[in-house]
């Protein structure tokens, strides 16, 4: 996979980055207490993130482009190798249940 790195103190470089954590913003409060915030809130969040289309994708949803790139993984590999962070990024729910059929 290729990664690129944003220049120290340069937050035009990664405006991508710095939109998604003014919409995350939206949800956390700052005044709140962040021990407050449980798994199933930053799940949400992130499956309201995931499930937004975005300009920069083609109007698609960040979950559709990483299925389509996980599938074509799969295709051109032969193998379902899943992280704890992927299942988490797919859907914890729906992964999860597809994990352990995959993998008894």
């Amino acid at each position: 996979m290729q990664t690129w790195v944003c220049d120290p103190q340069s937050p035009w470089q990664k405006g991508t980055v710095e939109h998604t954590n003014g919409r995350a913003r939206k949800w956390l409060s700052k005044e709140g207490d962040p021990l407050s915030i449980t798994d199933r809130d930053l799940a949400d969040i992130c499956n309201h993130l995931n499930a937004t289309p975005r300009k920069c994708l083609g109007y698609k949803t960040p979950a559709e482009i990483f299925r389509r790139k996980r599938l074509a993984q799969i295709r051109r590999t032969g193998y379902l190798a899943m992280s704890r962070k992927s299942l988490f990024a797919m859907n914890s729910h729906t992964a999860t249940d597809k994990l352990r059929r995959n993998h008894p």
